[in-house]
């Protein structure tokens, strides 16, 4: 049976919640995307070509030597997890994530403390006799001081992965635009100016015009109407309520305008040189001001992404706001069939993004949220839609959902090779941190001393500085259930076939059982020491059933079974040579013979008596108690013979019997 279908039947509601936000989302989102625009920003021409490869591979039907259905830019998310860490792509990566992350982590806390300063500065200079203005500068100071104090690098990156998201959604939902609009075109050719309407161009838009679109559509308000909204900029309102053809507005988005330039707001400060002599910040009125119309103020900072995403975290969004999954509107025309067939498209074309746990919805309005939770709530179930990743939190769970590691998926690039590589450069190779399968993004980074041993350097004292030079023991660890797991496993209602009951005794034969086919299929091959220096042992602790240790002494405690058994006969016949004579009068073979039969059933009685009162056989006792017992007891039977065949030559038999005992 498939493991992940069997693993299924324990994914509950709850579980699949928690493995939605703790694992899809802050092990699989979070680090992914904003690597995915460090790769193609930093990593891939013209910037450089360490990942020119991959990039290629996902993006290039037409690569030689390449099948076309590689060509799937989702895939380059998956190829970022999987790539080894040693990967120059990988490497570029990681280093150049970093750096950017310390770079934007070096800005913002300032750009917020000089803001704060310009904004109290501004309240003396400019709006001292201003009273509705100096409220308005007086509120956006609270909120720039906040930031200036609060802003730490884990909401930098928060930050720069939504900021990257928005960029993933135009360059890699471009395509799916063009063809949104295709479909669209027979309405579009319907159109009619004369009822009043806004009609779009006729013209299919290309690649870029798709992507200014897709980025107007993520920097446009958010809509509690429709939430998952339309890119296409053709409703008379952005909220959800206007009508089609009617204007030029996408419906929904973030609410969070991050149009414009990254460093912009540093430029508008002169952030670098501020508190020197040639400090010269672009203020039109000679101070900052954030009230009086300013086209310096609003192409620098109002579009600013950096200002704007720190400034709606501690900004309320407007009452109301809830995650809704309504139908986007048709046209309001004199022609009802043409009002009909636009409503049929918009119906068809609505995609429902909110879920029960997307807060607040209509059911659930209660709640104080910012600008910024409305955002995040976008952007997450963004990458969540059919378009993207295509889960839903709460329905789906890790078995119905891959990144494109099932189906067919190959990684993309090369993993290290090994093949043919000298021994010197394997060992340098695994002097570094290692990871699991993930590349260490559950369980980190793998404890070495786990891993190998017999090493030299010893294990804590290796690096890339100082290599191995040596390893004797290489570990692999598995995991299995305990009997009790094993009974409830089987006996979930969701187990395809149906349940099955059970009991824990045969769920330790089951487990039994597979412990000691897994030592056998794992060393079938490699535990013949004719077959070179390599050996594979398989190894099993004795949890939940009895191990490969508990089966290693179980064996040899048994094993002298035929010993004992060859020993009974010895000492039985040589017994009968010495007591036998050619006298069928004198000769005491049968008498031999009962005598050590009930040597023998004393040595069993005692063994018994020993296991009864709690005395455990130890390898030991196995071994000498049988040989030590049958040897003294026949001994001893032997004496009693002859001493009262002999007393029985001048005495009684009650004599003889009294005087040998």
């Amino acid at each position: 049976m498939d493991l992940f279908q069997e693993a299924r039947w324990f994914f509950d509601e709850t579980s699949k919640i928690t493995w939605y936000n703790e694992v899809l989302q802050n092990l699989l989102v979070k680090p992914r995307i904003p690597r995915f625009g460090v790769m193609t920003e930093s990593c891939a021409s013209p910037a450089s070509d360490v990942c020119d490869f991959i990039v290629a591979l996902r993006t290039n039907p037409t690569l030689v030597g390449q099948p076309a259905e590689t060509a799937n830019p989702l895939l380059l998310f998956s190829d970022i997890g999987n790539m080894e860490m040693s990967d120059p792509c990988r490497i570029c990566i990681e280093e150049n994530y970093q750096s950017q992350i310390e770079q934007l982590f070096s800005l913002a806390k300032p750009v917020f403390q000089v803001l704060s300063a310009e904004l109290q500065r501004a309240l003396q200079v400019g709006f001292a006799n201003d009273t509705e203005g100096s409220a308005q500068v007086g509120a956006m100071l609270s909120k720039t001081a906040q930031l200036a104090q609060s802003i730490t690098i884990e909401d930098v990156k928060d930050f720069y992965q939504y900021f990257v998201t928005r960029g993933v959604y135009a360059s890699l939902g471009a395509p799916a635009y063009i063809a949104g609009y295709q479909q669209l075109l027979p309405l579009i050719e319907l159109c009619n100016p004369a009822f009043g309407l806004t009609c779009p161009s006729t013209s299919v838009p290309n690649t870029t015009e798709a992507e200014a679109a897709l980025l107007a559509h993520a920097d446009n308000s958010f809509s509690p109407v429709s939430t998952a909204g339309a890119p296409f900029p053709f409703w008379s309102e952005s909220n959800g309520t206007g009508n089609l053809f009617a204007g030029s507005n996408p419906v929904s988005g973030s609410g969070v305008d991050m149009s414009g330039e990254m460093l912009s707001i540093v430029g508008y400060l002169d952030l670098l040189n501020f508190g020197q002599d040639d400090w010269n910040p672009l203020y039109s009125n000679g101070y900052l001001d954030p009230v009086t119309p300013d086209p310096t103020w609003s192409a620098l900072v109002e579009r600013n992404p950096l200002f704007n995403w720190f400034m709606a975290s501690v900004t309320e969004a407007d009452p109301g706001l809830v995650c809704g999954n309504d139908v986007l509107t048709g046209t309001d025309t004199p022609s009802p069939e043409f009002n009909a067939a636009t409503a049929g498209a918009m119906a068809q074309a609505t995609s429902r993004w909110c879920t029960q746990y997307d807060l607040p919805t209509a059911e659930e309005p209660e709640g104080t949220f910012t600008k910024q939770h409305f955002a995040r709530m976008w952007y997450d179930l963004l990458i969540a839609s059919d378009s993207f990743l295509g889960v839903t939190e709460g329905e789906d769970d890790p078995y119905t959902w891959t990144t494109g590691q099932g189906c067919g998926y190959n990684l993309g690039g090369e993993r290290d090779p090994y093949t043919g590589r000298d021994e010197q450069s394997i060992l340098f190779n695994a002097s570094r941190e290692l990871y699991f399968i993930d590349e260490g993004e559950t369980i980190g980074v793998v404890s070495r001393n786990l891993l190998f041993g017999d090493v030299t350097p010893r294990v804590g004292d290796y690096s890339f500085e100082n290599p191995l030079q040596e390893v004797g023991l290489v570990q692999s660890l598995y995991a299995s259930l305990r009997p009790p797991g094993i009974v409830e496993r089987v006996r979930n209602c969701n187990r395809p076939g149906g349940a099955v009951d059970i009991t824990v005794e045969d769920a330790e034969d089951i487990l039994k059982l597979y412990k000691e086919e897994m030592e056998n299929i794992w060393s079938r091959g490699w535990d013949d020491d004719n077959a070179g220096e390599v050996q594979f042992v398989g190894f099993f602790d004795d949890n939940g059933v009895i191990g490969t240790t508990g089966r290693m002494l179980q064996q040899i405690t048994l094993d002298n079974t035929t010993l004992t058994t060859i020993s009974i006969l010895l000492i039985a016949l040589f017994s009968v040579l010495f007591l036998f004579s050619l006298d069928w009068v004198e000769s005491r073979v049968l008498i031999t013979l009962v005598g050590v039969a009930l040597v023998v059933l004393s040595f069993f009685a005692a063994l018994g008596f020993a296991i009864l009162i709690g005395v455990k056989i130890s390898v030991t006792i196995a071994w000498t108690l049988p040989f030590v017992i049958l040897g003294l007891g026949v001994d001893d039977m032997v004496r009693l013979y002859k001493g009262t065949k002999e007393r029985l030559i001048t005495n009684s038999v009650s004599d003889s019997l009294f005087a040998v005992y």
